[in-house]
């Protein structure tokens, strides 16, 4: 009965990440480390409910803050976005012209990778 629970969370947990901005998928995914890693270690405690939902609201507000540090916006209003290099992890800025599927190239390594 648990694994079915788990499967079906799973995949609610996968169709809900498609079309979210980056804050909602970081704060998404932050939210699910954060609840199970809280219900292990409230389960330590005999507190494994508890422990899930401090961990899921800490983890939520955090994958919240980190996707809007990789979302900011211009004095003039403009939006710009960064992507991380899968190689090296350097913050690249994308070009507001930039859309899925076009080809980046970091300045740092100079790996090029598809744009998601």
């Amino acid at each position: 009965m648990m694994r079915v629970a788990s499967l079906i969370l799973a995949i609610i947990f996968v169709v809900a990440l498609f079309g979210c901005t980056m804050e909602e998928k970081t704060a998404l995914t932050g939210g699910a480390i954060g609840t199970a890693a809280g219900a292990i270690i409230g389960h330590q405690s005999g507190e494994t409910a508890t422990g899930a939902l401090i961990g899921g609201t800490v983890g939520l507000l955090g994958g919240y803050l980190y996707g809007k540090h990789k979302t900011k916006q211009t004095e003039t209003g403009d939006v710009v976005k960064f992507v991380e290099c899968p190689k090296c992890g350097t913050n690249l800025q994308l070009p507001a012209t930039a859309t899925a599927g076009n080809k980046i190239r970091c300045g740092n390594c100079k790996t090029e990778f598809i744009l998601q």
